[in-house]
């Protein structure tokens, strides 16, 4: 008898649960939700940066694609930020000295 190719609810909730760990894993380690499923966190050095792309690498999921994109504080600060369709700059809340690294997560 062939078995059904349907859903593996089991492995589908065990991804799901990885996804889950990574993120609040990212949240431990200081990362802040910056937009939906992107992640930041402030590093007053570009060593301190690798520390934590090195640390980030070591607690990936098994499936997803994670993107770390590092910017220096000039980079982020020339950013423009917007909220509607209307142009309303979005009030910078965040530190403007040192590296800042982005976490894209989706899982």
């Amino acid at each position: 008898m062939k078995k059904s190719k349907g859903i593996n609810f089991e492995k589908l909730l065990h991804l799901c649960q990885a996804g889950s760990d990574f993120r609040k894993q990212l949240v431990t380690d200081g990362g802040v939700m910056f937009r939906f499923s992107i992640y930041m966190r402030h590093c007053p050095s570009a060593e301190n940066a690798q520390v934590h792309i090195k640390r980030v690498k070591s607690f990936l999921p098994p499936l997803g694609q994670i993107g770390i994109l590092t910017v220096t504080d000039k980079q982020f600060g020339t950013m423009e930020l917007f909220t509607c369709r209307l142009l309303c700059p979005v009030k910078r809340t965040y530190p403007l000295w040192g590296a800042l690294s982005f976490y894209r997560v989706f899982v």
